[in-house]
């Protein structure tokens, strides 16, 4: 895994615009890259890179990186750091980007729906439960309860920011939650521990509830 030297992370909050930019210097076998993730806050993002060959020394990517930033600080409207009081993200150390969590989401099986009696079977199946999905990003969270930043994990498994409404909202509470975020809503498909208690062993019904 390429080592993250540098790491910015913007937000842009204006009107209908809800827009994260993710930028780092990421160290290589030939050099430096300098890589970016942009798009809706909450949604699926797109993944460029600055630097279509890697640089040969750390100042070459500083200088492009420092550039980009600047840049887009001066767009209109505006990009400002997750960072702060005023960040509407937790904020992502670099070296810290894509560190597992060891929390891994169950992921989805997929049926044909095509497949009539398949999906009569599975829904007539009490083993079975319907979920809402919104089609948001997947999102698992682990909060110590004593104020500290919850940890963010995607669906890899790999630490992410979270958006600062949603870490707020848990500090406090000791817990590990699954679910998917929209925006900076938090919508919970399971709990999987609460104030010290591993609850995986008890019936989905339970945890619901």
């Amino acid at each position: 895994m390429p080592e993250i030297v540098e790491r910015a992370d913007l937000y842009c909050k204006s009107g209908s615009k809800d827009a994260v930019y993710h930028i780092e210097i990421a160290k290589v076998a030939d050099g430096y890259v300098v890589n970016y993730r942009n798009g809706r806050a909450g949604g699926t993002l797109t993944s460029g890179t600055k630097t279509e060959q890697p640089l040969a020394t750390l100042e070459a990517a500083t200088k492009i990186f420092d550039k980009t930033v600047k840049a887009k600080m001066k767009d209109s409207p505006p990009y400002v750091a997750m960072e702060g009081s005023g960040s509407s993200f937790t904020h992502v150390q670099a070296g810290v980007a894509d560190r597992a969590t060891g929390l891994l989401p169950q992921l989805l099986n997929e049926i044909d729906f095509e497949d009539t009696a398949a999906v009569e079977a599975v829904v007539n199946d009490d083993f079975y439960c319907v979920e809402q999905k919104a089609d948001g990003e997947r999102r698992m969270l682990r909060s110590m309860g004593d104020g500290s930043v919850p940890i963010g994990s995607n669906r890899k498994g790999q630490e992410v920011a979270l958006p600062q409404e949603i870490a707020s909202s848990v500090a406090h509470i000791r817990c590990t939650l699954d679910g998917e975020i929209i925006g900076s809503q938090f919508y919970a498909f399971d709990m999987l521990e609460l104030n010290g208690t591993d609850l995986r062993g008890e019936r989905q019904q339970n945890r619901k509830a």
